[in-house]
């Protein structure tokens, strides 16, 4: 990445772009893009920064009829200005349950949980009417440009929001860009296509796949074309996402649609080697799927027009008809990214492992980790799963008639062993977390923290050892600290379980404005500070720590330079480790050397 620009950079230095910024633009501020004027609104942070919001902007077509489950076309030019004062519409996706509750019954916390309830409102309402007509982003800036001169450009960070590539979307009442603006980054959240809308394919030029990560390519490109406008560097773009949206961003390192896009990538629990990110499974999850709507062929194509007649609430309905129970408890999700057949505007051709092997990834800096207690993401329950009571004995007592299948080990670790090792290595994994006793709600702590083992932990030793490059630097965290903001566990009322859950550190880098008030700590007002601090120094450089650590007490170094993964811990204290971020990882190491002939963790 380029060095840092802009008086808001922490370095402090100063890189000469082609726009000078207004000194007072009006409360609903027009910019001109290629497509037609747009007009946003004048806004204030949290902190009382101005910035200047800019949303629901089509980056594509509206994917509808013959354009379903294809890749975006460009987006039609306007007449006039076209209001940018609100948010497009979520894109059409199942109904996750959760049951958002007061962070306890006193009056001060009733009274907070009272104040956001129009806010879920407007969220659940939004959610249940969403549209295929979904292909909007958002920017926002803290400063806009106007007549043509050499000022700064500042670096832009393009937000991809998680949800299983299920659900989700990129809403300021979730993702609100407040604490990024402050650090003086241009801001840019998208929706795309998710579920079958977005991942169905059958490997024909009908549905070749991919559509949701197409739908991202386009949205960067409108990026690279149109984020000047708005006082945002084309040429410093970092893309952020976490869980799914991780996944989809490491995937953007790979793909040669993506590239030069792009200059660094922020990965938050996911990549494309975690086993739920990329299916194998695609043709038969799409015949399935038109089976529980009547269509019977044999023949893609006429599948696929037959799927495009169908109206999207259908489509839904058959979608959760579907039962994607798979062997390895991890992979709970039908419609997922593909490689692709070697057709025009492929986005991926080649299984991710082997672009990794021969170095085939964009040569761009990444940071990515995991927290402390990944697991507890098993407890959001998945409607595409018939899992909704996760905590219940009936779903325990599910887990354990799954147990014959062998569920604990990855497709990776159960495809490369004989018979008789996956059934001794099963038996060795259970032995370690649960003893002689069998699966309950009294074991259900240690399926939490097996589960995020296999999904999150294990899977972040491998990515970050292939990925890591003299040319690409990969710098690696584990997050500990377990403070009062955690996403996650805010949002499923889930305080009394200890660590820190999959998604919680997002409570700390966005403002989420659908969740209540919640009392800040000075150690949680610490802790944001210093993650914002990493994050916004890595958007600005490429580097999380560009002043030697002088500024946080602690240098980041890259990973895997002595054939160790070493990373830093982000607890009550930041340092330095090379050790495992658990014990459990001796044990996980044992098994690979013992059944698949090498390390986990050196």
């Amino acid at each position: 990445m380029k060095p840092a620009g802009g008086p808001n950079s922490p370095e402090g230095h100063t890189e000469r772009r082609r726009l000078r910024f207004r000194e007072r633009p009006p409360s609903r501020p027009v910019v001109r893009i290629c497509e037609g004027r747009l007009r946003g609104r004048t806004l204030r942070t949290e902190g009382n920064t101005t910035y200047y919001s800019f949303q629901g902007i089509p980056y594509a077509r509206p994917p509808l009829r013959e354009l379903r489950f294809q890749a975006p076309r460009a987006p039609r030019k306007w007449h006039g200005i076209r209001d940018a004062g609100k948010e497009g519409p979520c894109c059409k996706q199942p109904k996750v349950r959760i049951r958002p509750l007061p962070r306890s019954w006193s009056f001060r916390d009733v009274a907070a949980f009272v104040a956001v309830m129009p806010n879920l409102f407007r969220r659940f309402t939004k959610m249940f009417c969403g549209s295929e007509d979904c292909l909007y982003l958002n920017v926002y800036t803290p400063e806009l440009p106007s007549h043509a001169d050499y000022i700064d450009l500042r670096p832009v960070l393009v937000w991809i929001h998680g949800g299983g590539f299920l659900v989700g979307d990129g809403d300021a009442d979730v993702y609100g860009p407040d604490y990024f603006l402050e650090m003086g980054i241009v801001v840019v959240t998208i929706n795309y296509r998710l579920g079958p809308f977005g991942f169905l394919a059958v490997g024909t030029e009908a549905a070749p796949g991919n559509a949701g990560l197409k739908d991202q390519v386009q949205a960067l490109r409108w990026v690279k074309r149109s984020i000047a406008n708005f006082g945002g560097d084309p040429n410093r773009v970092t893309l952020y996402g976490e869980s799914a949206g991780a996944a989809a961003v490491h995937l953007h390192t790979l793909s040669p649609l993506s590239r030069g896009l792009f200059h660094g990538v922020i990965a938050g629990s996911g990549s494309a080697l975690h086993d739920w990110a990329i299916t194998n499974q695609q043709v038969s999850k799409a015949r399935e799927l038109a089976r529980y709507l009547g269509i019977h062929t044999n023949n893609e194509d006429r599948l696929v027009n037959a799927l495009k007649r169908e109206s999207s609430d259908r489509i839904l309905t058959g979608l959760l008809s579907m039962r994607n129970q798979e062997r390895f408890v991890g992979n709970e999700l039908a419609f997922l990214p593909v490689v692709e057949p070697d057709l025009p505007g492929a986005f991926l051709c080649e299984d991710p492992a082997s672009i990794l092997r021969r170095g085939g990834q964009a040569p761009v800096p990444m940071m990515t980790g995991a927290n402390s207690r990944e697991g507890l993401l098993w407890l959001i329950g998945n409607p595409t799963s018939n899992r909704h009571n996760p905590e219940s004995d009936a779903e325990m007592a599910k887990l354990n008639k799954r147990l014959v299948d062998q569920p604990f080990l990855s497709d990776f670790m159960f495809n490369a062993m004989s018979p008789v090792d996956r059934e001794e290595c099963h038996f060795e994994i259970m032995q370690c977390y649960f003893g002689f006793k069998k699966l309950s709600k009294e074991t259900l702590s240690k399926f939490i923290d097996l589960f995020g083992d296999i999904c999150f932990i294990n899977p972040l030793y491998d990515v970050t050892k292939a990925h890591a490059t003299r040319r690409s630097p990969v710098y690696v965290y584990h997050m500990s600290f377990d403070g009062n903001l955690g996403f996650f566990k805010r949002l499923l009322g889930l305080k009394h379980y200890p660590g820190v859950a999959h998604s919680d550190e997002l409570g700390y880098l966005f403002r989420v404005r659908v969740l209540p008030d919640t009392p800040i700590s000075p150690e949680d007002d610490l802790h944001r500070r210093r993650l914002l601090k990493l994050w916004s120094n890595f958007i600005h450089t490429g580097n999380p720590t560009p002043d030697d650590g002088a500024s946080l007490g602690v240098l980041w170094t890259p990973t895997w330079r002595r054939n160790q993964m070493n990373f830093l811990e982000i607890g009550e204290t930041l340092y330095m480790r090379k050790d495992p971020p658990n014990e459990r990882m001796i044990f996980w190491d044992s098994i690979y050397h013992r059944y698949l002939g090498r390390p986990l963790i050196s």
